[in-house]
């Protein structure tokens, strides 16, 4: 289980998508706070939180180790 969490780290940090998902972050929280309020940026962090660790798990599939 442990090997498994630093795999997912390692392709957390070292996939140049990473700093893809930083911007679009940003660009997320510009949009809901600008079309739906702060009181949104919550709700809409979380699910894209959800769907990035969705990923993550799904590509550490292909991971040879």
């Amino acid at each position: 289980m442990y090997c498994l969490r630093l795999r997912c780290l390692v392709l957390i940090f070292v996939n140049p998508l990473y700093n893809v998902g930083i911007g679009g972050g940003a660009l997320l929280g510009h949009w809901v706070t600008q079309y739906s309020g702060i009181s949104c940026i919550g709700v809409a962090g979380m699910l894209t939180a959800a769907a990035g660790l969705w990923v993550c798990l799904n590509l550490n599939r292909y991971i040879r180790t």
